[in-house]
């Protein structure tokens, strides 16, 4: 035989199995598995904010010094020459707690007075915890 005749004999094989036919029962096997994969459900989204969107007006409407109300974020140039546009935003979870309030709360840290890694004076106050 030629090997003309052995590579036509190959590909008249090829063409009348086709290529899933070659590959054999574990590839169809595998499908399956990749199906299973990819129907996993998407992780739920975080609720929306009760501040998002909102306008100054209806913002200031919901204003506060406690966490959970709004608080109006005027528009500003950042130290890097871009603009932000004014929103409302959701006043942090530990925002404004004392130390009594904040020390007993798991999602917040009181931080003592002190000065910054750049050496900026900061007053004491209540953060929230960084996930882990």
């Amino acid at each position: 035989m030629t090997s003309r005749y052995i590579v036509a004999l190959m590909l008249a094989l090829f063409v009348a199995f086709g290529a899933g036919g070659l590959a054999g029962p574990a590839a169809a096997q595998k499908a399956p598995e990749a199906a299973a994969t990819a129907a996993k459900p998407a992780k739920a989204a975080a609720p929306a904010s009760a501040c998002k969107g909102l306008e100054e007006a209806a913002c200031n409407a919901k204003a506060g010094q406690t966490p959970g109300t709004c608080q109006w974020m005027p528009a500003t140039t950042l130290k890097n020459g871009t603009a932000r546009k004014a929103f409302c935003r959701t006043v942090p979870a530990c925002f404004g707690l004392q130390e009594a309030a904040c020390t007993g709360d798991k999602a917040c840290n009181w931080v003592p007075a002190g000065k910054t890694p750049a050496g900026k004076a900061h007053p004491a106050h209540c953060k929230k915890k960084p996930k882990a």
